[in-house]
């Protein structure tokens, strides 16, 4: 992590130290403080359930808008970050990924405290969950209030120098260091906690290489799965569609020669029933006639389950894998269509799983 040391010699209150490349940020802003509250529960999980009630007593503030993030406890008391939620739906917004409160940066030791002046404001930690973001001109009160909590200070950046002439006074030890020396505590911390969490918490989706392995060959694979089908459609259609097409001319031929004849209708019938029974002489039944037949049967037994279509050409034969409850359902199904002047053949009958897999072979009669 890294923070820009003009960024905080140059702070201007109510903005953020932005991380490069990571999407993180490092809050100082005086909308996020730590308080700190009696609390007897042990349990973090069950600590943090009861966070928003014993907060309620010491903010003003309705805590439902307010985020709350748990610390820690200490000497019985927990202590906790909160951010009104405002605040946290403009960070959300601009999908910051993680957010930390700039006082918990500072160093802090038994009996020794920190301090960082960042332009006109003032951040100050006393221990390990004791942090503020104050006002410059409240610098001299805080340290007036806490001077008994520490022996020793450091300071980072320019502070006032009559407030160090009354810290020395109270004969607190003053250790003066620069921002820069701030700068690179900042890069090597690594922060416990995190405000851009609970229903902040950014989500990153992280690709699986595996599947992006597979996705291509799975995608070639159904491809040609497709253009396989689509293929044995067309080759089954295309004889059924130029015998189509020289009936259409046929008609069209008759229509030609007899123009408005009044017995047109059934010559031309007579014409296409030559014309199919020939067909049907040299070719057998064609595939879409077989199919269109047995359509009905099928779709009037709820209890078959159709699996596949395969047509034979030379044979001129549609064979039909089904699944059936039993055999006597097979047996319905063959009767059904030999009555509609069908052959039918129940090639295998295999029991599968309670089912029984069935194959038929449908051809016409004639």
């Amino acid at each position: 992590m890294t923070t820009i040391v003009s960024q905080l010699a140059n702070y201007v209150p109510g903005t953020t130290h932005t991380k490069t490349e990571a999407k993180s940020i490092w809050i100082s802003d005086a909308q996020c403080q730590i308080y700190n509250v009696d609390m007897p529960i042990k349990q973090a999980r069950q600590i943090v359930k009861a966070l928003p009630f014993a907060l309620e007593e010491q903010i003003a503030e309705d805590v439902d808008n307010l985020h709350i993030v748990y610390l820690g406890k200490e000497d019985g008391k927990a202590s906790a970050l909160v951010v009104n939620k405002q605040y946290m739906d403009g960070l959300f917004e601009h999908q910051i990924q993680h957010a930390y409160y700039l006082p918990l940066a500072l160093p802090f030791d038994k009996n020794s405290a920190s301090l960082a002046v960042l332009n006109d404001q003032v951040l100050l930690r006393l221990s390990e969950f004791k942090a503020y973001s104050i006002q410059k001109e409240a610098v001299g009160l805080f340290l007036q209030r806490f001077k008994n909590e520490f022996e020793s200070i450091q300071v980072f950046g320019d502070l006032d120098e009559l407030i160090k002439l009354e810290m020395e006074s109270e004969n607190i030890e003053i250790h003066q260091k620069t921002l820069d020396d701030l700068n690179q505590l900042i890069q090597s911390s690594r922060p416990n906690h995190d405000l851009m969490s609970g229903p902040y918490k950014v989500t990153i989706k992280k690709k699986n290489p595996k599947l992006d392995l597979l996705k291509t060959p799975l995608t070639l694979a159904a491809a040609l799965f497709i253009c396989a089908i689509s293929i044995n459609w067309i080759q089954a259609f295309q004889l059924d569609g130029k015998s189509e097409a020289v009936k259409n001319a046929s008609k069209n031929y008759y229509e030609q020669l007899f123009p408005g004849e009044s017995a047109g209708y059934g010559m031309k019938r007579m014409f296409r029933q030559k014309l199919e029974e020939g067909e049907l002489v040299q070719n057998g039944e064609t595939f879409t006639r077989l199919l269109s037949g047995i359509g009905n049967p099928i779709s009037s037994m709820s209890s078959l389950e159709l699996l596949g279509l395969r047509y034979n050409q030379s044979k001129a034969t549609l064979e039909i894998e089904l699944n059936a409850p039993s055999i006597a359902e097979l047996d319905k199904l063959k009767k059904s269509l030999e009555q509609q002047s069908y052959t039918v053949e129940i090639a295998a009958a295999n029991n599968q799983g309670g089912k029984i897999k069935g194959l038929l072979k449908v051809n016409k009669n004639g």
